[in-house]
């Protein structure tokens, strides 16, 4: 990882807190010969106008990383992408220990986070944004290793317990692995908003055969921008395609703040 990276991320992050206003979306093909990924631009800061960023992040030459949550909370110190960054300077070969250094530095930092969030926004607007036993914050990860393209999706569950107690809990997805154990068989993610996009899958029971997987990836972020006012997303999208043998590219015009491939 160089430092430039480093520091263009960290002065980045240092300004954003939330990435509620998010739709991401992850594909991963047949046969993993590929993965798309694509997001829209907008994040949420407390108390300012939204700006627009790139989602997607190169983290490692070998691993990238897409985040929807709390991005960053400066009250507590947590920051989600700096974790991402750490853990892949220690595990640049071995997307599952990067993915459980994640998940376990994750759950340490935030609850205290979303304690403090819910402190500055009160608690009615809190439980709002936030829902008992839904994702408080989601993360994929991707890449190649020994010539297979892997994808870990790590879904992190806020419950509301005793005397108002925030607890997290993590669910971890693999493919190949537990999340598509037949080798010849897709995977999707969707983090952030995919409301419009589920009501797509379930008219469209077939909706895999119906474009490139970079067309599918972009229109499903599009529809989710035009057809979801919750959501407060914004274009460009952004869209980042990965052969089997770890090339990754920007499909079409990458945003200003998308990094080229290292």
């Amino acid at each position: 990882m160089s430092l430039s990276k480093i520091s263009f991320l960290a002065g980045f992050v240092a300004i954003v807190t939330c990435l509620h206003a998010t739709s991401i979306v992850v594909l991963r093909s047949p046969h993993g010969t590929k993965i798309v990924v694509a997001a829209d631009s907008e994040f949420s800061i407390d108390s300012a106008a939204p700006i627009n960023g790139c989602k997607i992040v190169q983290i490692e030459r070998n691993y990238w990383t897409a985040i929807s949550g709390l991005a960053s909370e400066p009250g507590t110190g947590f920051d989600s992408y700096k974790i991402a960054l750490q853990a892949s300077s220690r595990h640049r070969n071995n997307l599952d220990d990067l993915a459980s250094e994640i998940r376990d530095e994750t759950i340490a930092g935030l609850p205290s986070a979303l304690k403090h969030r819910r402190k500055a926004i009160g608690k009615q607007a809190f439980w709002r944004e936030y829902k008992d036993g839904f994702d408080a914050h989601e993360e994929a990860l991707w890449g190649t290793e020994n010539g297979v393209l892997r994808l870990i999706y790590i879904q992190f569950i806020l419950h509301r317990g005793m005397f108002g107690k925030l607890q997290v809990s993590a669910t971890v997805r693999k493919c190949p692995g537990d999340a598509c154990e037949d080798p010849a068989a897709g995977f999707a993610a969707f983090l952030g908003h995919h409301k419009v996009i589920d009501k797509f899958k379930a008219d469209n029971p077939d909706w895999p055969k119906h474009q490139k997987l970079e067309t599918l990836a972009r229109q499903f972020v599009q529809m989710e921008i035009d057809g979801e006012p919750d959501c407060h997303c914004s274009l460009p999208v952004n869209v980042l395609s990965m052969d089997k043998f770890g090339s990754a590219g920007w499909v079409g015009q990458r945003g200003l703040s998308c990094q080229l491939p290292q």
